[in-house]
């Protein structure tokens, strides 16, 4: 740094040694920020305009995450089988994504003096699609 004073002015200024870089604190101007790509193997997912490689999905883009038949998003509040999301500036999803998750039932209700049958064969089943039969094991009188 350099002094400098101008005792006719009154005045005392103090100069830096080198003029600063001005240019140094800014960002380069090709950055590129992506969102991450959308993996889920229970999923469908489409991209809004359409991606050619998932590893370049740039701000604006909409993204629709559709789960498989049997499959579901799973929430506190509730279940859905589809979500949408853009990619925002700061290269995150607006919407945080959870997983495909198989839809369970509770088990079938067991009646007194019946039998149930489970359409893959076994002895109890809750997954969907799941169908139970019952039959009566009493004999008639």
């Amino acid at each position: 740094m350099i002094n400098k004073t101008f005792p006719y002015l009154n005045i005392e200024t103090t100069e830096p040694s080198e003029p600063p870089d001005i240019f140094a604190t800014l960002a380069p101007s090709n950055a590129l920020v992506n969102c991450p790509d959308v993996l889920d193997s229970m999923a469908s997912v489409t991209y809004f305009p359409s991606v050619q490689d998932p590893g370049e999905i740039a701000p604006g883009v909409e993204v629709n995450v559709t789960c498989m038949e049997g499959y579901v998003f799973e929430y506190s509040g509730g279940t859905v089988f589809s979500q949408v999301a853009t990619c925002t500036e700061t290269g995150n999803w607006s919407t945080i994504f959870a997983a495909c998750t198989e839809i369970t039932c509770p088990a079938a209700p067991d009646y007194e003096s019946t039998t149930q049958t489970f359409n893959n064969g076994a002895l109890s089943n809750t997954s969907y699609g799941q169908t139970v039969g019952t039959s009566s094991n009493s004999t008639a009188m």
